[in-house]
């Protein structure tokens, strides 16, 4: 007789962030601080709404892509990770 295996239903989600090297919200001259904080928020928010974490990215840049925020390089690393 076969076991039956549960299935986790729950949303899947990476989330990513961006932050700007001369951040006005940077902590002590460290510009990922205020990053890596906004992404904990995110990972709490999105834990509470049910979703399942997968993973999280960051990057830093001098200026955002104006077409994707994150960088070439950065984007195919998303898209590995999905």
């Amino acid at each position: 007789m076969k076991k039956s295996q549960s299935v986790d239903n729950r949303e899947r989600v990476l989330l990513v962030g961006v932050s700007l090297k001369k951040s006005p919200r940077s902590h002590n001259g460290d510009p990922t601080a205020a990053a890596r904080d906004s992404l904990l928020e995110l990972e709490e928010l999105a834990v509470s709404a049910g979703a399942k974490i997968e993973g999280s990215l960051l990057q830093v840049r001098e200026a955002l892509d104006p077409a994707t925020l994150v960088g070439r390089g950065k984007l195919d690393d998303i898209r590995i990770e999905a």
